[in-house]
């Protein structure tokens, strides 16, 4: 009989388990208006909008920016105030976020890990990001946000459906996480990843992250 490490039991009862909410987790088709009809999946309207790959440009008022704009028919809403209105909009089970609410640029981006947290990718590098955070109100981010789409990357954040936040998706995002739900188990292995900090393991554990927490749940002191 092969015996099976005890790293990967632990790993197998996350991925396997039934009572996890993120495996649960659908958005219906249709278009989301405010953070309670993302976070309730119930998006109030059904448009038929399309969406494209958001065109060259720069993040001062113009097209481009994050990966996609949505449209009806030829017209492009992106820069209208429509924008600013939806909040995500969901077709054929592809989940499109709004980033332009949480400082991260003009335009949608693709949620590629979806349940409590969801995770999409930005134009805005962390450090911006932090910075924006710490600006006093009423600072202008757009000689910036313009040198941040000059680096033609994309990173790592997460929405957080409990608390409404977007954070940047770090190794030390994780390590909160498990800490503020008691998780030290998952904690223990995520310890043992020797690139913890690459794209992939702080997808992997996101994953894992999602399928042991509601958003529905009460939300930890800390994690507020």
């Amino acid at each position: 009989m092969k015996l099976i490490p005890i790293p990967l039991l632990v790993l197998l009862a996350f991925e396997l388990s039934n009572d996890g909410y993120g495996q649960s987790v659908v958005f219906p088709n249709g278009v989301y208006m405010s953070f309670s009809e993302l976070k309730d999946q119930t998006p109030s309207q059904h448009w038929d909008l399309l969406v494209r790959a958001a065109p060259p440009g720069d993040l001062l008022g113009h097209p481009g920016g994050n990966d996609f704009v949505l449209g009806f028919g030829h017209d492009t809403i992106e820069g209208s105030a429509l924008t600013q209105a939806i909040k995500a909009y969901c077709l054929h089970d592809s989940l499109y976020l709004n980033c332009e609410p949480y400082k991260l640029g003009p335009g949608f981006a693709l949620v590629q890990s979806r349940g409590t947290f969801l995770v999409f990718r930005s134009v805005v590098s962390h450090a911006r990001f932090d910075g924006y955070q710490e600006a006093p109100a009423g600072f202008v981010f757009g000689s910036i946000l313009g040198a941040a789409l000059a680096e033609g990357k994309r990173y790592p954040y997460v929405l957080s459906l409990r608390t409404g936040k977007a954070r940047s998706l770090t190794e030390q995002y994780l390590r909160d996480r498990f800490a503020d739900n008691n998780l030290p188990d998952l904690a223990s292995e995520f310890k043992k990843e020797r690139k913890r900090g690459s794209d992939e393991v702080l997808l992997k554990y996101i994953d894992l992250l999602n399928k042991a927490i509601s958003p529905h749940a009460e939300v930890p002191p800390a994690a507020q």
